[in-house]
């Protein structure tokens, strides 16, 4: 491998394959990621939330994890 200097700072040029890759992708296997149920996910927010700021409030909780709830839902990265 080659390093260049692009727009952005140095880039790899010149790069090859390791000997039997084909350079496909993996494909995407959801049985290693673990999916949360909703409550799951609600509580592992909270958790967080509280840990990182622990003067918020209940209603400020409730306020915040609202959002990233409805985001996950939206993309079906919870169940439930």
């Amino acid at each position: 491998m080659e390093f260049e200097n692009g727009e952005r700072g140095p880039t790899a040029a010149g790069v090859r394959l390791a000997p039997g890759e084909t350079g496909r992708p993996t494909p995407y296997d959801d049985s290693l990621c673990g999916v949360l149920s909703d409550e799951e996910f609600t509580r592992e927010v909270t958790e967080v939330l509280l840990t990182a700021a622990p003067s918020l409030t209940g209603q400020q909780i409730l306020q915040v994890r609202g959002g990233p709830a409805q985001f996950t839902k939206k993309h079906g990265w919870t169940e439930g």
